[in-house]
């Protein structure tokens, strides 16, 4: 869920539990409150969480396979047959 849709969710919600108060419009208080307060909370959308998710585990992967090949090749020099 894109930042902008959870705003608009999490105002119309709140919009229904204060029944009383007029509609919020695009440029209530409220809208604006939230998109400050979320704004320093620094949050990515799930799918780039999962993108750096999977970028991060291959890089593991081939720090792995670096991390094997450089023993291997130390293994070599210190015993050169």
């Amino acid at each position: 869920m894109d930042r902008s849709h959870f705003i608009d969710d999490l105002q119309s919600r709140i919009g229904q539990l204060f029944s009383t108060v007029s509609p919020l419009g695009k440029e209530s208080p409220l809208r604006a409150l939230l998109q400050q307060s979320l704004s320093q909370w620094e949050l990515v959308s799930r799918e780039d969480f999962e993108i750096h998710q999977q970028v991060l585990l291959r890089t593991r992967e081939k720090l792995s396979a670096l991390e094997k090949r450089v023993a291997e090749l130390e293994a070599r020099q210190k015993n050169p047959n």
